[in-house]
């Protein structure tokens, strides 16, 4: 917006974006793990078919 002079600088266009409302933490999960094993064993077995 400040390229196309709807705002003369950046710190002017910065002032109509909204706060942060939160932050977003990672959560442990063993869900995740299960699926990034998966994830490696089947990448170990095709990558030698790529």
């Amino acid at each position: 917006m400040v390229g196309v002079g709807a705002y003369s600088n950046l710190a002017d266009a910065l002032k109509i974006l909204p706060p942060d409302s939160y932050v977003v933490q990672p959560q442990a999960n063993s869900l995740y793990e299960v699926g990034f094993n998966r994830y490696k064993l089947l990448y170990n077995t095709l990558k030698v078919v790529c």
